[in-house]
């Protein structure tokens, strides 16, 4: 019998599941080439499961306040604190007085983590101190300067302009008792101190220092010292004559600012100068003088016995080949300086106060002392003069500073210095009487 069996037939899955791997497989396929792995949770035990994360998120970001790369992480960014100067404190000149300031502004900004720049300008005109602050402030207010050099013929139309300001800790630094009394005065406007002095530059009798005869400093005997006495008689200004009539106790102005001249100490000092013409010390020269320079000149030309001159002129001397006088000083009864001093130019609170710890710094005893004394001019601070090194006869040098006063502002000068002036042509050159040139020069004041 022929045996008819059932046909093999493999056993399969049901469509519906065949499709479903078919699908599966299809992506996996195509995400063999890819480099990252591509986890399907129905194909994972779930107890083998583990987050994972995205490939953005492994790659390290730089968070928003990450200081950049260049900025040295020990600090802040360095600031910088702009002074301005005149020439005569040029940090970058090949002297020794320079080579220190340099030094000294380098050693505060290192110790404050700021850049000190130096910025010169001239004294006078165009492009000056007080031009330059004035037209920065109304121009480029960012540009102001956190610190100025000002002489003191500028500080009260800078403080009238509002073109630097004051500060507590101001105070603070002139409150010490070792300030010369022409210091205190220069640094407070309206009783508020407005500058840090630390220089001046008054007016001395010089003389031969290898004579034995010591002159007397009182102006008042000048008319009796020996030799030939000399003076700028044709200076603008007529400083000499305007000292005389302040030793004579004459004023300069009335309690309400109003510029005046005094009848009485007037024609004492032009007295004077007539009685030190007629008792042939003073020099015929004295007419032709129009500046200290001149003065100075003739002096050491041996032209002068004595002469009325800036103590830098003998601070700064330095003896040529051929012999000239040992120059010495005198002490006078009174004398007129100018006076350099250190303002603030920037308002900022905090640029004021790095500003001020600047002017401290500059005006210590210890460096001022060797920085004035190389700059051939005297110290603001009596214990300055006291440390100074190379000059023997300090005791004089204290006693001008302690006499000195400071010059009137510069509207009485501009008004006051060419009628003196022609006071004293009048008396020296033109034979007048004392008296009746006094009246003269009073009716000349506007």
């Amino acid at each position: 019998m022929k045996f008819r069996g059932r046909k093999q037939v493999s056993p399969s899955l049901p469509s519906w599941k065949l499709w479903v791997i078919m699908l599966v497989m299809l992506p996996l396929a195509a995400c063999q080439s890819l480099s990252f792995n591509v986890d399907i949770p129905f194909l994972t035990p779930a107890a083998s499961q583990t987050p994972t994360s995205s490939p953005l998120q492994e790659k390290p970001t730089r968070p928003a306040t990450q200081t950049p790369e260049t900025t040295p992480t020990s600090g802040p960014r360095p600031q910088k604190l702009t002074i301005w100067v005149p020439r005569l404190l040029d940090p970058e000149m090949e002297t020794d007085a320079a080579r220190l300031f340099r030094a000294r502004l380098d050693a505060f900004g290192q110790a404050h983590g700021v850049l000190v720049e130096v910025r010169v300008k001239s004294q006078v005109g165009t492009g000056s101190l007080l031009d330059s602050l004035r037209a920065t402030k109304a121009a480029a207010p960012a540009l102001l300067p956190d610190l100025v050099a000002f002489p003191k013929q500028d500080l009260l139309s800078a403080v009238a302009q509002e073109l630097i300001y004051t500060d507590p800790a101001l105070d603070a630094v002139i409150s010490s008792t070792d300030w010369y009394p022409y210091a205190r005065q220069v640094a407070f406007v309206n009783e508020s101190a407005y500058a840090v002095p630390f220089m001046a530059d008054p007016f001395g009798l010089v003389y031969d220092s290898k004579s034995q005869l010591v002159p007397v400093g009182d102006w008042t005997g000048i008319k009796d010292n020996f030799g030939f006495f000399g003076f700028a008689a044709d200076d603008p200004r007529s400083i000499f004559l305007l000292m005389l009539y302040l030793s004579m106790g004459g004023k300069v102005e009335d309690p309400q600012g109003r510029i005046i001249l005094e009848q009485e100490p007037l024609t004492q000092a032009l007295q004077l100068l007539k009685d030190t013409s007629a008792s042939k010390h003073l020099s015929n020269l004295a007419i032709t003088f129009q500046s200290s320079d001149q003065v100075w000149g003739a002096f050491t030309e041996w032209k002068l016995n004595t002469a009325v001159v800036p103590v830098s002129n003998v601070l700064t001397h330095v003896a040529g080949r051929v012999e000239q006088p040992t120059p010495g000083l005198v002490a006078p009864s009174i004398t007129m300086t100018n006076a350099w001093m250190w303002a603030l130019g920037n308002p900022d609170p905090e640029r004021k106060q790095l500003a001020v710890s600047l002017a401290e710094y500059l005006v210590d005893p210890a460096f001022l002392a060797e920085w004035s004394e190389l700059l051939g001019q005297l110290p603001a601070r009596p214990s300055a003069l006291t440390a100074w090194t190379g000059m023997e006869d300090k005791p004089t040098l204290d006693k001008i500073s302690q006499v000195a006063i400071l010059f009137p502002r510069e509207e009485i000068l501009n008004v006051l210095g060419p009628i003196l002036r022609n006071a004293t042509l009048s008396i020296l050159r033109d034979g007048g009487q004392p008296e009746d040139t006094a009246a003269q020069a009073m009716e000349s004041v506007p």
